[in-house]
């Protein structure tokens, strides 16, 4: 029984961990960009400049995650509300990475990396642009499928780059 909680605990350190692993996100608006507070989001598509694997359905997991965190924030826009920001999204850097490979390594090596550029429309026109970059560097059994981690991260960042030009970054 002890040895299970162990595991257990263990387990929720390396996930944390591996969350709050490596994240960096900066951003650019117009200055006329008007990001209130009373902001509101729709998620746009997204692409993807490099090759992702078969397994890793990034137009599936995105708007899924991209929608959840702006679901958390309280900012997603009611549908057919005509002051909508979309977020579009381009996928810039993707590697799959390895978990038992960073685990051997203690995370020097076959880390997952995910690298979302953002682009902000209001009415079609781009009133700014973001860029987020996730690493997952820890290793083992509790980051097998480290990148679906990487894209509830990197969204998380995107939507947080929205609200520090809106004052609401709490």
């Amino acid at each position: 029984m002890k040895w299970g909680k162990l595991v257990v605990c263990f387990g929720a350190a390396v996930l944390v961990s591996t969350s709050a692993a490596a994240r960096d996100s900066s951003s650019s608006f117009k200055d006329n960009a008007g990001l209130t507070p009373q902001t509101r989001f729709v998620v746009g598509e997204i692409t993807s400049d490099v090759e992702i694997p078969p397994n890793v359905d990034y137009k599936t997991i995105w708007p899924k995650e991209l929608t959840e965190r702006l679901v958390e924030r309280k900012i997603l826009a009611e549908p057919g509300d005509p002051n909508a920001v979309t977020i579009k999204a381009r996928i810039t850097q993707y590697e799959e990475g390895n978990a038992w490979a960073r685990w051997g390594t203690f995370g020097q090596a076959m880390k997952t990396k995910l690298t979302v550029v953002a682009t902000y429309l209001r009415n079609g026109e781009e009133i700014g642009t973001a860029d987020a970059h996730k690493t997952v560097s820890q290793g083992g059994l509790f980051t097998i499928n480290g990148w679906e981690y990487i894209y509830e991260n990197v969204a998380e960042a995107i939507v947080f780059e929205a609200e520090k030009k809106m004052g609401t970054d709490d």
